[in-house]
């Protein structure tokens, strides 16, 4: 039976290691945003500057609705690949306690090889569980970090005008 709980401890500890990569309680910045300034009247009539001013002024609007827009987008981007993230990390402990109860089941059974099997049977199971948790939650991460680079760049877009 040492065997078999030397065996539990190592498989337990790969699945520590591999849910200890999900973070427990990510954090998500609050979108604040400062209001847009207001515009000040364009004096009435024909001239240049006025007609300049009043392009200068719609631009900006433009500018800062699509500004507005882009940033909403991103945090919520951002939002939605930290609860994946914290999905991840209850699923990965989730996985691991499932490990733990099942090895502690058949260990009670007794140390017949028909028994150790199992374990060992489950315990695989378990490790697969954990490698497909990690390869799904990395696929949702690099298609998150994507839509959140390509955020950025229209920001950056943006802000060059």
């Amino acid at each position: 039976m040492e065997f078999a709980h030397g065996y539990v401890a190592e498989v337990d500890r790969i699945l520590a290691a591999a849910a200890s990569i999900f973070p427990a309680n990510p954090q998500v910045a609050e979108l604040r945003r400062d209001p847009a300034p207001a515009g000040v009247a364009v004096p009435a009539g024909q001239s240049g500057l006025a007609a300049a001013a009043e392009q200068a002024a719609t631009n900006y609007r433009s500018d800062d609705a699509r500004a507005t827009a882009l940033s909403e987008q991103l945090h919520g981007e951002v939002r939605d690949a930290a609860a994946h993230a914290q999905q991840a990390n209850d699923s990965a402990r989730a996985i691991r306690q499932t490990a733990t109860t099942s090895a502690r089941a058949v260990i009670a059974e007794g140390g017949e090889p028909h028994n150790m099997v199992l374990l060992v049977s489950q315990m695989d199971e378990r490790l697969a569980a954990m490698q497909d948790q990690i390869g799904h939650t990395r696929q949702r991460l690099q298609s998150a970090t994507q839509k959140i680079q390509a955020h950025g760049a229209d920001m950056a877009a943006v802000r060059r005008g």
